[in-house]
């Protein structure tokens, strides 16, 4: 997902001329002011995605059951021999 969304930056001003045609420069344009206009807004918008998801890792860190070592199964050990 992360790979997407970095990739839109460098996608979209490459696939606009296959859909625009003639009006690519009028619509980059206009996607340039947009952005412009809106950085501040995409910019809370990214922090406070990425702050959430810190927090549930770090919360989820404090969960105990996470920490308790993974019991094999029995099963693994059939077809062994005991040394003794």
């Amino acid at each position: 997902m992360l790979a997407f969304v970095g990739s839109c930056g460098l996608a979209i001003p490459l696939v606009i001329p296959l859909f625009a045609g003639d009006r690519t420069d009028e619509v980059l344009t206009s996607l340039r002011e947009w952005l412009t206009r809106n950085t501040a807004v995409i910019m809370m918008v990214l922090l406070f995605i990425l702050g959430w998801v810190l927090i549930g890792r770090g919360l989820s860190g404090l969960d105990n059951s996470r920490s308790r070592p993974a019991v094999l199964p029995s099963s693994h050990l059939r077809g062994r021999t005991s040394s003794s």
